[in-house]
């Protein structure tokens, strides 16, 4: 059509290289240890930060990967590695027989980088195909940014919780 205007664009491909997405259950020898430090950054300083050290971190990794919110569902868990360097992981775990996001983890370094709606949507496939309707998770109100994250994903709200101080993620 004469007169219209068209842009060229273009991605410079070895700038902007996203880390790369890995099943958990296919990372050999990855425990608490590799996974809690990813923890610990990820909420520091946010509204779901209790001042947790690395110890503590370590442990709800350890306490997450041993069942504390149901089995782990490690074909719907994913790990986002960038070289040998965690920076992202979802943990997924079967909690009163339905699918739950225990964990959804980012490094600050790269928030708002699309790796959270990488790893939710990774997470939230494997579990259609495994034949799942529905995926459940639980977030601090005041963590807008995240509460966003689900919505924009089609979350919705089935009704608020007042957990006790202190509680943990569920």
């Amino acid at each position: 059509m004469p007169g219209t205007r068209r842009l060229w664009m273009r991605l410079d491909l070895t700038a902007a290289q996203q880390p790369s997405l890995r099943p958990l259950a296919t990372i050999d020898g990855w425990t608490a240890d590799v996974l809690a430090p990813l923890l610990l950054a990820a909420y520091r300083g946010s509204v779901d930060d209790e001042g947790e050290d690395l110890e503590g971190a370590t442990g709800e990794v350890e306490r997450t990967l041993n069942g504390v919110y149901g089995p782990l569902i490690s074909e719907a868990s994913f790990v986002a590695v960038d070289g040998d360097r965690p920076v992202g992981a979802v943990l997924v775990t079967l909690w009163e027989e339905r699918p739950l996001v225990a964990h959804v983890i980012v490094d600050p370094a790269v928030k708002r980088s699309g790796l959270g709606t990488e790893l939710m949507n990774a997470a939230a496939n494997a579990l259609a195909a495994a034949g799942r309707t529905e995926l459940d998770l639980f977030v601090t109100e005041a963590n807008e940014p995240a509460v966003r994250l689900y919505r924009s994903l089609g979350f919705r709200t089935l009704r608020r919780i007042t957990a006790p101080p202190g509680e943990g993620s569920i």
